[in-house]
């Protein structure tokens, strides 16, 4: 639905959009820069494959996001064997106990809640002017990190075996919560990837792919024999300790991670240090032909020089 409703919204496709238009109105022949053009192999492989696998093992922002991403697709597809043997110790059957899916999906649904917030947010700093940062949009991941965690100890001791006599809706409670924090997990952290590395966004954005998908792949292989035999209650417990540990992750973005985007050769710079850069470069460059002060840059042509450009990537125009 959503491709035969939304506008396009790819920048080169847009901009070829325009580029046909003007040349239809003006009889021009302009052309549009084109993003899709063929590239060596050596480049292919350069680009396409190895750097994502150098963001992942060198770019701390990577690596941490890419471990969150994996252990949210981990749980999403490990929950598809664990649940129902879960369940079925409540006296559910095989069939009856995919019903508690409906648990999950009920978090990931309430997860809109945080987007409505978001943008609300993105209003308002935009009526003010100013300039919305990578961190500002991971406010949400704050809550659902440490849901995550609290989910998953409210389902590891409300469930057979160990504990017994407690409600089989009171378990639903923690699903609740761990599909919430999965589908924030997925929509936060591709976003912030994004945002942080800009041009090289899609080499950020792989690295994630890779990891959770390798682990998504994994999980199921293992989730029956590890609920089997070491009981629900523990095997819970233990994905429940590897979610704590990084309850306190969303606070180390948010305090530290515009430091690592500035320490990182490929992150994307804020937009208020663009700014400053341009002022910086004009000034400059008019000290360097001599334009006196008080004289507008307008009145004299300067060429940009290089080796005052800012950072650039090959992995998008």
């Amino acid at each position: 639905m959503a491709a035969f409703l939304l506008n396009e919204s790819r920048a080169v496709s847009v901009l070829s959009s325009k580029v046909k238009r003007i040349n239809k109105q003006t009889d021009k022949e302009l052309k549009a820069a084109d993003a899709d053009q063929h590239t060596s192999f050596k480049n292919f492989i350069t680009v396409s494959l190895f750097r994502p696998l150098l963001f992942l093992f060198t770019e701390p922002l990577v690596a941490v996001c890419a471990v969150l991403c994996s252990i949210a697709y981990g749980l999403i597809y490990g929950a598809t064997e664990s649940l129902t043997i879960v369940y079925m110790s409540f006296g559910f059957s095989q069939t009856s106990s995919s019903l508690s899916f409906i648990a999950l999906l009920i978090g990931l649904l309430l997860n809109v809640l945080p987007r409505i917030y978001e943008n609300w947010l993105f209003n308002k700093f935009e009526a003010q002017g100013r300039s919305i940062l990578p961190e500002t949009k991971i406010r949400s991941f704050a809550i659902a990190c440490p849901a995550l965690a609290i989910g998953l100890w409210i389902f590891a001791w409300t469930v057979p075996p160990l504990v017994n006599g407690v409600p089989w809706a009171v378990s639903m409670i923690g699903l609740i919560l761990i599909g919430f924090a999965a589908n924030d997990f997925a929509y936060i952290l591709f976003g912030y990837m994004t945002d942080a590395y800009g041009g090289y966004a899609a080499s950020a954005v792989s690295s994630l792919s890779l990891s959770r998908t390798l682990v998504a792949a994994a999980f199921p292989l293992f989730t029956t024999q590890m609920y089997r035999g070491l009981g629900s209650n523990v095997a819970s417990s233990i994905l429940a300790s590897v979610a704590t540990l990084f309850a306190l992750t969303p606070a180390l973005l948010l305090m530290h991670g515009r430091t690592f985007r500035k320490n990182s050769k490929y992150a994307a710079d804020d937009p208020d240090e663009n700014d400053h850069t341009e002022d910086a470069e004009k000034d400059d460059e008019e000290k360097l032909v001599g334009i006196p002060d008080g004289a507008t840059t307008a009145q004299t042509s300067v060429a940009p020089s290089p080796l005052l450009s800012n950072r650039h990537s090959d992995d998008c125009p």
